[in-house]
């Protein structure tokens, strides 16, 4: 009886794993049909634009037609026992098993060649025990199915190479311009260094890291003895060009870019470049082909060679990313300051200080003192810079004009008093007020923060400024709503809400700072970017003219323009108020308000708009020299001075310039 149980308990065993030889055999010869797996982008309105195949597709080569020099460098950093195990590398796995025992922080892969055409044909990237046995048993049946030269020949035609490039003749080609049949030992070496990381090592994002993982190739080339002495010297030397332009001319490059980072740090990259997604992204194509004739016109005007841009459209709604532009030149650049350049916003970062005072119950018509003032830094909240003991901080004009309402400040973006302001609020206080915004407030740079010391990414910044149209309310940004897999499941569906959204302020702070800042497009430092329909915005300009900012919104979207050097040096005399004011002006002009916008609030209704002076903060009358606009919550007398200028009228006449 125990006799006929082993027989039939082995004989179950037997089965099973024929059976599990047979469906991953057939999955896998499903699956590295290269047709069935282009992962394609679509717009917002659902039509096709772009393919992470490209124009090459997934040229198959024969191993015949791949040169040895290319051969040996893949193998050699790749897997150097290919030809010696049988799926996995059992030396290689017990010295990590080594490693980790004496050093559990460090952490390097085993993965032969094998397990990588297993895990980028059947598998996710996820790292898991599970799935690295199941990898370890595949790659197995793939060594018991195919001959090694077949295993190599696959891996080699269906991995990712960077630039758009799957497989080793479409690398070759959009890397180089020639086959892979006649790159030398340099160029073979490169190209072999891309496999590991193939955006972070690829010389089109930094050719100093691509040239060391070169030499590492050639090292172990030499190392091994695969090459000779003089070889290896002669690779070091030889000069690699590399194509700059891409051979798919891709449109909107940096928010592809954008796009496909995102997704690469949720799913990893094998997953995005081999499962045959469908993506639907909030990608505007009228909304991106105006920003990017906007951004161009506006840098033919400056001079040559004219700084950087970066800009960015959102809807306020849902937090859609509509249109993005990274760089003047995504061919001379693939570093995107939209999303990856950190830089001083300067006054743009200022409405964030005023919404903090509205929620803390300050009016718009309270009084600050606009006049010479020394800081001096005390217990954990400093008040003065790295270089100072004392803060003292200045206004653009270098004038103080005494007492001045929260309303006028804004409006005219002056610096002391939004450094009283902040120094009355608590740097504490404006730090956890804007912990959800991802603006990068560190308290310990002190009573500056108010000025916009700290460094933001502009995609953040106009993230943050979406809260002042959408009820206090901010939905981060997404670029895409829906992802389906190559049978139609879907994946992710976040066509009708943000998951993610979050309320940052009440809708009363929300309403009255969009009424604010529509008063400094009105009568502020924004004048150039003034519409023809609502909107508001403000502008910001970093010390010694470095960064030029304008943040703005309207019903529907905010938009945010950027001007800057990437190596931080002066524009000289360029500001916020000026170019990227006017750009922004350009732009949302040319792009219509949403047909379906609907966001009044019953709240609305509760406020009061009046007109008062901006110096005083009482009802204003013909003689203020400062008439500002602004909406008040009136439950009594006491919530706002309700009586009229007694410092501006027949008898007392005010000059602000005394």
């Amino acid at each position: 009886m125990k006799k006929f149980l082993k027989i039939a308990v082995f004989s179950l065993i037997i089965i099973g794993l024929i059976a599990s030889y047979q469906i991953t055999i057939h999955n896998f010869k499903k699956n590295i049909s290269g047709g069935q797996k282009a992962t394609i982008f679509y717009d917002i309105d659902k039509k096709p634009f772009y393919s992470l195949i490209g124009q090459t597709g997934r040229d198959y080569v024969s191993i015949d037609k791949i040169n040895r020099k290319l051969l040996m460098s893949v193998l050699v950093v790749e897997d150097a026992r290919f030809f010696q195990h049988f799926g996995f590398d059992v030396p290689r796995i017990a010295k990590i098993i080594q490693y980790w025992v004496t050093n559990r922080n460090v952490y390097f892969g085993a993965s032969t060649i094998t397990q990588q055409l297993s895990k980028i044909t059947l598998f996710t990237s996820e790292r898991t025990i599970k799935r690295k046995v199941l990898e370890l048993i595949t790659s197995v049946f793939l060594e018991i199915h195919y001959s090694k030269k077949e295993i190599l020949e696959l891996y080699l035609n269906n991995i990712f190479f960077g630039k758009n490039s799957y497989g080793i003749e479409a690398a070759s080609q959009n890397y180089f311009g020639k086959s892979a049949s006649m790159l030398n030992l340099a160029e073979s070496a490169m190209l072999a260094a891309l496999i590991k990381k193939p955006t972070s090592y690829s010389p089109l994002q930094d050719v100093d890291i691509t040239r060391t993982r070169q030499i590492i190739v050639l090292k172990r080339l030499y190392k091994l003895g695969w090459i000779k002495k003089n070889e290896y010297i002669s690779a070091l030397s030889t000069q690699v060009n590399v194509l700059i332009d891409y051979s798919h001319k891709q449109r909107a490059p940096y928010f592809v870019s954008s796009l496909i980072n995102v997704l690469n740090k949720k799913y990893g990259a094998d997953f995005l470049n081999n499962k045959g997604l469908r993506i639907y992204t909030t990608l505007d194509w009228t909304a991106q082909n105006a920003m990017e004739r906007v951004t161009s016109d506006a840098l033919k005007k400056l001079d040559s060679p004219p700084p950087q841009v970066a800009s960015v459209l959102m809807e306020n709604a849902s937090g859609k990313v509509l249109a993005l532009v990274g760089g003047r030149s995504y061919r001379e650049s693939q570093f995107n300051r939209v999303t990856q350049a950190l830089r001083p916003p300067g006054s743009a970062i200022k409405p964030f200080v005023y919404a903090l005072a509205m929620e803390s119950g300050w009016l718009p018509s309270d009084t600050l003192f606009d006049e010479p003032i020394s800081y001096i830094g005390s217990g954990e909240e400093s008040v003065y810079d790295d270089y100072n003991e004392f803060y003292e901080p200045q206004n653009f004009n270098q004038k103080n004009i005494g007492e001045i309402t929260l309303a006028y400040a804004l409006q005219s973006s002056n610096n002391v008093a939004s450094v009283g302001l902040l120094n009355k609020l608590g740097v504490g206080a404006y730090q956890e007020f804007v912990k959800d915004l991802n603006l990068n407030i560190d308290k310990k740079k002190g009573l500056c923060l108010a000025l916009g010391c700290n460094s933001v990414s502009l995609l953040n910044l106009v993230s943050a400024y979406t809260a002042f149209e959408n009820q206090g309310q901010v939905c981060p940004p997404i670029f895409y709503e829906k992802i389906l897999l190559a049978d139609g499941e879907i994946l992710e569906d976040i066509t009708k809400d943000n998951p993610n959204c979050k309320t940052i302020m009440s809708q009363e702070t929300s309403i009255i700072m969009s009424g604010l800042l529509n008063g400094v497009l009105k009568n502020g430092t924004g004048k150039n970017a003034r519409l023809d329909r609502y909107a508001g915005g403000k502008t910001g300009t970093s010390d010694d003219f470095r960064d030029a900012w304008f943040i703005g919104f309207t019903k529907s979207y905010t938009s945010g323009f950027w001007l800057g050097n990437d190596d931080n040096s002066s524009m000289g005399s360029e500001t916020g108020g000026r170019t990227p004011a006017k750009m922004w002006k350009n732009y949302m002009s040319a792009i219509p308000e949403l047909a379906n916008i609907s966001l009044h609030s019953p709240i609305e209704d509760e406020l009061k708009k009046v007109s008062i002076c901006g110096i005083t903060g009482y009802l204003s009358t013909n003689y203020c020299p400062i008439v500002i606009d602004v909406k008040f919550r009136i439950k009594d007398d006491k919530q706002m001075k309700q009586v009229y200028c007694p410092e501006h009228n027949e008898t007392s006449l005010f000059d602000l310039d005394q």
